[in-house]
């Protein structure tokens, strides 16, 4: 799975951006999270990684929950983005994108001109 070959460190950092971006696409539950971040390349993320990360969004203010029933068993909890996690989205993906760049400049500069570093 693609998912699967990045560090679980870099998913850590990158997950909470990656999960408001689908919240604000719209409201979803648990495991429809889940489905689309495997969908999006993830890998095999877990309930285990993922309910504490929301849990942790709402203390921020970022994501909000209700209970929705569910005719197959026990009720469900739907998060949605609130303002302030619309918001922090914004400032999140400006700030990823300019992290992005000086990452990419740095390995850029590294590997440039097949030295692999070594002058």
């Amino acid at each position: 799975m693609e998912g699967e070959r990045w560090a679980s460190d870099w998913i850590r950092a990158a997950l909470p951006l990656v999960v408001l971006s689908v919240l604000h696409r719209g409201e979803a539950h648990g495991y429809a999270l889940l489905q689309s971040l495997r969908g999006l390349g993830l890998g095999s993320l877990r309930g285990s990684t993922l309910y504490p990360l929301l849990a942790r969004q709402e203390e921020l203010g970022r994501v909000e929950h209700r209970w929705e029933p569910d005719s197959g068993g026990p009720p469900r909890k739907v998060f949605t983005i609130t303002e302030a996690g619309r918001r922090d989205l914004v400032a999140l993906g400006e700030d990823w994108t300019g992290l992005n760049a000086i990452v990419t400049a740095a390995v850029a500069a590294a590997t440039a001109g097949g030295t692999g570093g070594q002058q």
